[in-house]
């Protein structure tokens, strides 16, 4: 709250003004953190290495999408307010598939069947202490089997980790992958994660940060 006198021109009327404004205060996280993109559309908390991935199994409990394609996100199930070490800026949409229900080349299924996803593009922001990290792009095409119908890229921290993307080209449907940008240096607190579209829309399962 800020209080503080104001008076009008050449000295005339005074009035006390005061103001209250809401700051939300987010210690730095540590390394690794694991974020389920599209999480929330299943209850089980899909682990890699040792990792789970956010969110926890009582944020969950408390989400309720309700159905397949999630446009965007309801201000209710954004985990991601809780207080916690990630932001996500503008609300992604999420989606699962009906059509792909086993995932390969992984044995985290669960984590690869959702994705955020928007039609331009979103950034995720991690608070985390300073260090130098490895950030993990866990991803798998659940929607498109046309090679060039989804092309898409990500930066970090303003530096490319991956760009001219195809999942369904390179890799085909229901095939898990990973892109790891290595190396990330970290000197103000803050991964800053931005995935763009070049065709259709950009799409992301899982980001993992680990030290490097």
């Amino acid at each position: 709250s800020i209080s503080g006198t104001y008076q009008g021109p050449d000295g005339g009327d005074t009035a006390e003004v005061s103001v209250t404004q809401s700051i939300v205060v987010r210690a730095p996280g540590e390394a690794p953190i694991g974020i389920d993109c599209g999480g929330g559309h299943y209850d089980e908390v899909p682990v890699i290495d040792g990792l789970p991935f956010l969110p926890t199994e009582d944020q969950r409990a408390d989400i309720e999408f309700g159905s397949v394609n999630v446009q965007p996100v309801p201000e209710g199930d954004r985990w991601w307010l809780d207080g916690g070490n990630v932001t996500v800026d503008p609300a992604p949409n999420a989606a699962t598939s009906d059509g792909v229900t086993e995932i390969d080349d992984t044995e985290a299924d669960i984590l690869y069947r959702s994705e955020w996803w928007a039609a331009d593009e979103y950034t995720v922001t991690v608070n985390i202490e300073n260090g130098t990290y490895d950030v993990v792009f866990h991803l798998a095409e659940i929607v498109f089997e046309d090679p060039g119908t989804r092309v898409f890229g990500a930066t970090v921290n303003g530096e490319t980790a991956f760009e001219g993307v195809d999942l369904a080209d390179e890799h085909g449907t229901g095939v898990a992958t990973t892109r790891t940008l290595e190396g990330v240096e970290v000197t103000d607190g803050t991964v800053e994660i931005v995935l763009a579209s070049s065709v259709e829309n950009p799409k992301c399962s899982g980001i993992a940060i680990r030290e490097a």
